[in-house]
C-alpha cells in the first residue's frame, strides 16, 4: 500500500506560513499600541499637572506675562495629548485591521487542516480495507491446503 500523502500540503504550508507572519504583525503592532497607550498616559497625567499648576499659578500671580508663559506650557502639552491620541487611534484601528487579517488566515489554514484530516481518514480507512482483504485472503490460502492435505 502506498504512503499517506496530501495533495494540497504545500499549500497548507504556505497557509501556515502566511498565518505565522499575520501573527507576527499583530503581536508587532501590539506592543506598538500598548507602548503609545502608555505614553498617552504619560501624556495626560502631565496635562493634569500643568494645568493644576496653571490654576495655582494664575491665583497668585499678578504678572500678564508670566500667566502667558503658563498657558503657552498648557497649550504645547495639550497639543501633545492631542497628537499622541491620534496616533493611539490609529494604531488601534490598525490592530483591529490586523486581527481580522489573522482570523481570516487562521481560518484559511483551518479548512485545510479539516480537509487534510478528513482525507487521511480515508486513506487510514482504505488502508484498513486492504489489510482485511489481505488477511482475509491468506486464511482463504490457508484453508484450503487444510482441506486440499485432508482430503
Amino acid at each position: 500500500m502506498k504512503k499517506f500523502q496530501f495533495g494540497l500540503g504545500k499549500l497548507l504550508d504556505f497557509r501556515r506560513g502566511q498565518e505565522d507572519l499575520a501573527l507576527g504583525r499583530f503581536g508587532a503592532a501590539v506592543s506598538e499600541l500598548s507602548r503609545e497607550q502608555s505614553r498617552l498616559e504619560q501624556l495626560r497625567d502631565e496635562l493634569r499637572k500643568r494645568q493644576e499648576s496653571f490654576i495655582l499659578d494664575s491665583r497668585s500671580t499678578r504678572r500678564v506675562d508670566d500667566l502667558n508663559r503658563l498657558r503657552e506650557r498648557l497649550m504645547i502639552a495639550q497639543v501633545a495629548a492631542e497628537k499622541q491620541f491620534g496616533l493611539v487611534k490609529n494604531l488601534h484601528d490598525k490592530v483591529e485591521g490586523l486581527r481580522v487579517e489573522l482570523i481570516g488566515r487562521t481560518k484559511d489554514r483551518r479548512v485545510l487542516e479539516e480537509l487534510r484530516s478528513r482525507h487521511y481518514e480515508d486513506y487510514a480507512q482504505e488502508y484498513l480495507q486492504d489489510m482485511q482483504r489481505e488477511l482475509d485472503d491468506i486464511s482463504g490460502k490457508t484453508a484450503g491446503r487444510r482441506e486440499w492435505r485432508a482430503g
